[in-house]
Parts: C-alpha cells; sequence; structure tokens
C-alpha cells in the first residue's frame, strides 16, 4: 500500500536540499545583531520568521551571506517574493521554537547594485603600474608598503543599564575569553549568548570591574566601546520583576526535576523488567551458548540501574533548588531580613556621606591649591570620578532604604512586625526571641541586653529590637502563664538546671506557686 506523501510547511524547510543555490554556512552562535533571510509576520508584529531556526543559527555578519540565503530559499519556495532580508536582533522569547529565540527586526535590507566587470588591462598597462607602485631604494625603510597594515580589531562593547545590569556584547566562542572574563565575575547567559558582570543589575555601575575588564580585553587585542547608562528605575519595578524571574526559574527548575525523575523511573524499569526474569542468585553460565548475550542483558541492566540513581539525585536537587527560588521573594521579605537590610542601608548612606563631605573638604584644603598644576589636574580628575561615582552610590542606596523604610512600615501596621525602642522595654521584662521567652537584664539605645540561657544567667547577648516578636511586663495579666513557661525552658538550657542570674531569679520569685504546682507532681512520681 502506498503511503501519502506529506508536504512540509514552508517554515520547516531548511538548507538541506542540495538542488538550485546553497546557503553559505552561518556562524555556530549568533551574533547580538546580524543580517537574516525571512518572511515578514503581521503587520503588527515586529519580528522575522526565520526558515530553519529552530535546530540552526541562519543569522549572518555579512549582509551578502544573508542575500544568498534568500535566492536559496526562494529557489524553492511557493511564492519567493515573500522571502526578505533583514537586519536583526535574536532575543530570548520563551515558546517560539526550540532555541526559544525570536528575530526583532530592526531595518529591512536591499542588496547592493552590482559593480560593472572591470576590463582586463593591457600588457602595457599592467607595466606601467608595476613600475609605478615598486618603491625606490630611499623609501624601502620609510614604513611598511601600502596595503601591508593590519586589520583593525574587532570592537567589542561593554553596555550597563539599570535593567539588564552590566553586559558584554560582541563575544565569539572562538574568541577563547570564557576563563578571562569569569575570572574577572562576569558570567556567561547561555539564553542569550553574552555575559553579564555578577550582582550589577539595579545596582550603580560597578566602573573598576569595567575598567579591568576593558583593560583585559584591549590586551588580548579586542577594540573597547564602553556605555554607561546611570538613569535608575524604580525600586517596585525592580521588585516586581524579580519576582517574575524568581517564579519563571522556579516553573523551569520544578519541570526539569519532574523530567529527570521521570527519566529515573523509565531506566530504573528498564532494568527491572531484565533482572525480574533472573533466578536470584543465578550465576553466569561461562559455558554455555547463551553467556554473552546474558552478559550484555546484565551489563545494560546495571548500567540503567546507575542511571537511574544519578538521574534521581540530580532530580533531587533540582527540586530542592526550585524550592529555594519559589521561597526566593518570601524570604527577602522576611521581617528580620527587611529590619536587617534597612540596618545595613543606613550604614552604606552614612559611610557614602562620610566620603562625600571629606572629599569635598580636600577639595578646598589649602594643600590642594597650593599643589603643582599636574599633580592638582591629576588629583582633580580622580575627584571628579569618584565624586560622581559617590553620587550614584547615594542616589541609589537613598531609594532603596525609602523604599524598604516603607515595606517594614507595611509589615508594622499588618503585625507581622514589631516597632520596640527603649522606651516601651524595662530591666525586668520578658521578651521572645526566636520562639523563646527570656528576661531583660538592660535595655540599650539600640537592643536589649539577656542572660545567656546556657550558662545560667552569668553572661549576657544582645538581641535588636526589630528581632523582637513579643513583650511581657509584670504588671500585664499574662505575665504568669508566661513567666512560667520561660523559667521552665530556661532551666531545661541551663547547666545543673539552675538560674543563677539576679533577674532570673525575681522571675522565679514572682511565680513561685504556679511552679510549685508545676514540679510538685512530677518530683513525687519520680521518687
Amino acid at each position: 500500500m502506498t503511503q501519502p506523501q506529506h508536504t512540509p510547511h514552508p517554515t520547516t524547510t531548511t538548507a538541506t536540499t542540495t538542488t538550485g543555490p546553497t546557503s553559505p554556512a552561518p556562524p555556530v552562535s549568533a551574533p547580538p545583531e546580524g543580517y537574516a533571510a525571512g518572511i515578514r509576520g503581521p503587520a503588527d508584529s515586529p519580528y522575522l520568521v526565520v526558515p530553519g531556526s529552530a535546530h540552526r543559527n541562519w543569522v549572518y555578519t555579512d549582509p551578502a551571506d544573508a542575500h544568498a540565503r534568500a535566492a536559496a530559499l526562494r529557489a524553492r519556495w511557493r511564492d519567493p517574493a515573500e522571502i526578505v532580508v533583514c537586519k536583526v536582533r535574536p532575543v530570548f522569547h520563551p515558546g517560539v521554537t526550540l532555541t526559544q529565540t525570536a528575530f526583532r527586526i530592526l531595518t529591512e535590507h536591499t542588496p547592493q547594485p552590482t559593480p560593472e566587470p572591470t576590463p582586463e588591462p593591457t600588457p602595457a598597462l599592467t607595466a606601467a603600474l608595476t613600475a609605478a607602485a615598486a618603491p625606490t631604494a630611499g623609501a624601502a625603510a620609510d614604513g611598511p608598503v601600502a596595503g601591508g597594515q593590519a586589520p583593525a580589531p574587532r570592537t567589542l562593547v561593554i553596555e550597563h543599564t539599570s535593567a539588564e545590569g552590566t553586559c558584554l556584547h560582541g563575544t565569539r566562542r572562538s574568541d577563547d575569553l570564557y576563563a578571562t572574563l569569569r575570572s574577572l565575575g562576569w558570567l556567561f547567559r547561555r539564553s542569550v549568548g553574552d555575559f553579564r558582570l555578577q550582582a550589577s543589575q539595579d545596582r550603580p555601575a560597578k566602573r573598576g570591574a569595567i575598567a579591568r575588564t576593558v583593560k583585559a580585553l584591549r590586551t588580548a587585542g579586542f577594540a573597547v566601546e564602553v556605555r554607561i547608562d546611570t538613569t535608575p528605575r524604580a525600586a517596585q519595578q525592580a521588585e516586581d520583576e524579580r519576582a517574575v524571574r524568581a517564579d519563571h526559574r522556579a516553573d523551569r527548575l520544578t519541570a526539569r526535576a519532574e523530567r529527570l525523575a521521570a527519566e529515573a523511573a523509565g531506566r530504573e524499569d528498564a532494568a527491572n523488567r531484565v533482572l525480574e526474569h533472573i533466578p536470584l542468585g543465578q550465576p553466569l553460565l561461562t559455558d554455555h551458548h547463551s553467556y554473552r548475550a546474558d552478559r550484555r542483558r546484565r551489563d545494560r541492566a546495571h548500567a540503567n540501574m546507575a542511571r537511574a540513581v544519578e538521574l534521581e539525585r540530580a532530580a533531587g536537587q533540582t527540586a530542592a533548588a526550585a524550592a529555594t527560588a519559589a521561597a526566593h521573594m518570601t524570604h527577602r521579605h522576611n521581617p528580620e531580613t527587611v529590619a536587617n537590610r534597612i540596618r545595613t542601608l543606613t550604614a552604606e548612606l552614612n559611610r557614602y556621606q562620610r566620603e562625600h563631605t571629606a572629599l569635598a573638604a580636600e577639595h578646598t584644603a589649602p594643600a590642594a591649591a597650593a599643589a603643582p598644576a599636574t599633580d592638582a589636574a591629576v588629583t582633580g580628575g580622580a575627584r571628579a570620578r569618584r565624586a560622581g561615582e559617590l553620587a550614584e552610590h547615594l542616589e541609589h542606596t537613598r531609594a532603596q532604604l525609602t523604599y524598604w523604610q516603607q515595606v517594614r512600615a507595611e509589615q508594622i501596621t499588618a503585625g507581622e512586625a514589631t516597632n520596640y525602642s527603649r522606651a516601651d522595654i524595662s530591666r525586668g521584662d520578658l521578651i521572645q526571641y526566636h520562639g523563646g521567652w527570656y528576661v531583660v537584664a538592660r535595655a540599650n539605645a539600640k537592643s536589649v541586653s539577656v542572660p545567656a540561657p546556657l550558662t545560667g544567667g552569668t553572661a549576657t547577648h544582645t538581641v535588636g529590637y526589630e528581632h523582637l516578636r513579643d513583650h511581657v511586663t509584670p504588671d500585664s495579666a499574662r505575665w504568669n502563664a508566661v513567666a512560667v513557661e520561660a523559667v521552665l525552658r530556661a532551666r531545661m538550657m541551663a547547666n545543673r538546671g539552675e538560674l543563677t542570674h539576679p533577674d532570673w531569679k525575681n522571675v522565679e520569685a514572682s511565680v513561685g506557686e504556679q511552679l510549685a504546682a508545676r514540679s510538685g507532681p512530677a518530683h513525687t512520681q519520680g521518687r
């Protein structure tokens, strides 16, 4: 019976056909910007449909190659007029193709007119041109012959924006720059095909790291262009995008964990299907005709079982990473974490302000005015650069501090966080910290001192007011119940079960009857 012939959709056509014009070999990886042959989408679509891009890169750096590719596509396309050549920028777009890449149209490119062929020179004209191009004896040492100059170095672009961070565009795999850039703090983004400086997103540009990278790239023979956009974006927008990225990462890792677990189960089933037909303890019959086949089956089963163990371990690690990504924003907005971040940002802001004040004082100092002209120019230039960096850091830190202080205020209003201070807590009160109750030995400006439970109260440690979860005073209606719980827990943790600190003694005395009622029956049963 004859099978019906299947006609592929035009968008699945690749360059594997040997008839007609052939397509030039494309680069291994797509450049940041290049030329591609394809079909324009609908009128409102900014993307170009590139045939064959699901399995191979068809973006060229030379427009002539893209036009040759277009000619090869037109030779076997239903409507050759649909094929156009455009300058495109590959962008990450999940779900478009297997490579998750879409091609945003920048401009449409038209081929340049072919120049008229130059007529062949006559022998007399060739001899005259050769004699005119021959250097004289005195000119031989003046420099290189015209046309023998080295080609211009390729230009790489380092671009910093608040939304994308610091990115390096224009690298190729053949450049062999991975080890160099990795040692300078850059990470390769496989989905985009470029490098990004670590911890540079939604932060001021790390000009020192950028300068070291520029020096290393120029030493390697590249020309480097630096573009820095100092415009920050709103902290709320940055947090929203961070939450979206965390959700996408959690979904992606969850799907990967499920895929690995399914593959592990399949490998284990394949191994069990072989081993369950072999009786327990059945040896290999070396003198039997089935020895080799039996040995191969057992080897495959053991390999499948070992692979199943590896895949199951990888699935567990990936699932743990997915759970971490899913809980990222919850931990980031934990009340204690927010309080710690506010304290850190406040310290950073004070440090930047002190440095800015000292820099301004040095600028107006008499020694700076009496310095030589050359030294003054160098110092003034360095001071101006540092002043600009400090201005960026001050603006960024102030914006971050304002945002997180607002988050903290919302948590206090919602009852998720406390707002205790020195005016609210006195010596002898009980405070709750990490699920346990402690007696206050001293109320400080930013923290309270509590007796260390393991020593029975002979030493103290401090707890910041922002970390306190609850507070009870001796005149509170909850005092008796909380004090009994606090004393019993402290006795369990203290050396020999004895509380030696005077404040703990006062708490014990205040609830002596309740403690006697709780401990009396236990002692009676023990005897």
